[in-house]
């Protein structure tokens, strides 16, 4: 096998779920053997972050910028056309991730003659992102996207976001990547004790939700159906991880359903692997993902999910009720309790049984579907 050298581009690595992929699949590409360089627009790696990459043989480099909103937009093409024009020809493939920052890649890029092969990751769905945004921003975004999508590859992270990218881009080649969501370390991971009480008693059923608390996670729907459930059984407990401008909002809506005593609002953590092994269930109430990749986060830790089938990576994980429980969209919340209470009468399979259904998602088998592609 020839060894290659390939970039990887985020715009920090405090990016949520992109950075997570991009460390993830650098880490997968040097298990296969190969040379990876992660380059971060912002300088805001954490000790931890820089310590593993280190120990990896990860070569990490940033532009050191303060923000990346679009009030930088002139010093961010101004930092891409230099590093393009003295260091891009060292690469054998570059990864873009995300669609705003791989055009601020690439239309610098177009007044040099240093050529590369570049791959765009949109990591979400382009629809649903679009049609939050105003009409005049949609309408540039669309005219800038003709600079990459007939010159380089496009990928997406289900084939459902795929489809929706090409429909939404008018063509007819984005071929699907899925996020290396989990690692052989992941599979070997036992953690040393419960992170909360409430997992480690065996007379309650705990559900685990996290993700940034916004409203396209919809916790509030998460909430709503939680306390039909535990009008049915108050043995019943609701972990919800993460951060977000919808806390308060969340907490009073926790209050104004008096479930308040049974719900933890646990806030971010660093390692939220440990409330995924000791939940009974994970549970996801998205409006909208690009794959769900928390939900494989989940499931190698050997923990069955509950998810409402939203556009549009689900369904291609939780493939059938014995992996999890997946409720169309539009299920109203009384019933997706009704339904989340009878699947939780059914004994659950043994945690090697949900680990053996993401070898797909493993770093290292999405490493070397990354390099093939180039």
């Amino acid at each position: 096998m020839k060894r290659r050298n390939f970039l990887i581009t985020t715009m920090g690595m405090r990016s949520g779920g992109v950075t997570t992929v991009s460390i993830n699949l650098a880490e997968g590409l040097k298990k296969i053997g190969h040379s990876v360089t992660l380059l971060s627009y912002m300088n805001d790696a954490s000790a931890q972050q820089l310590k593993s990459l280190r120990q990896q043989g990860i070569d990490y480099q940033s532009f050191d910028l303060p923000s990346v909103s679009l009030r930088h937009t002139l010093t961010i093409l101004r930092v891409n056309y230099k590093f393009i024009k003295t260091e891009l020809n060292q690469y054998d493939g570059v990864m873009l991730n995300c669609l705003i920052p791989s055009i601020l890649f690439c239309l610098p890029q177009r007044f040099t003659s240093v050529k590369s092969k570049n791959m765009i990751n949109f990591h979400s769905a382009l629809s649903e992102y679009f049609s939050r945004v105003s009409r005049s921003k949609k309408y540039v975004l669309l005219a800038l996207s003709r600079l990459i999508k007939n010159e380089y590859l496009l990928v997406n992270v289900s084939e459902h976001a795929s489809r929706d990218a090409e429909n939404v881009l008018r063509v007819q080649q984005v071929k699907t990547l899925y996020n290396p969501a989990c690692s052989q370390e992941d599979i070997n991971y036992i953690p040393q004790k419960a992170p909360h009480a409430w997992l480690e008693n065996d007379k309650f059923t705990t559900f685990v939700g996290c993700g940034r608390l916004c409203a396209q996670k919809n916790f509030a729907r998460m909430l709503r159906s939680f306390a039909h459930l535990y009008k049915q059984n108050n043995q019943m407990r609701l972990i919800i991880l993460g951060e977000g401008e919808e806390f308060d909002i969340l907490q009073k809506l926790a209050n104004d359903l008096e479930i308040s005593k049974a719900v933890h609002m646990a806030g971010f953590q660093e390692n939220p692997k440990d409330y995924f092994y000791y939940a009974d269930y994970f549970w996801l109430t998205s409006q909208f993902e690009g794959f769900g990749m928390v939900l494989v986060e989940a499931l190698v830790m050997g923990t069955p999910c509950i998810s409402v089938d939203c556009p549009h990576g689900p369904s291609e994980i939780i493939t059938d009720e014995s992996v999890g429980l997946l409720m169309p969209y539009n299920t109203d919340d009384k019933t997706a309790a009704s339904m989340i209470q009878n699947y939780t009468q059914r004994p659950c399979h043994a945690r090697s049984f949900y680990i053996s259904k993401i070898s797909q998602f493993l770093d290292t088998n999405i490493a070397q579907r990354f390099v093939d592609m180039f």
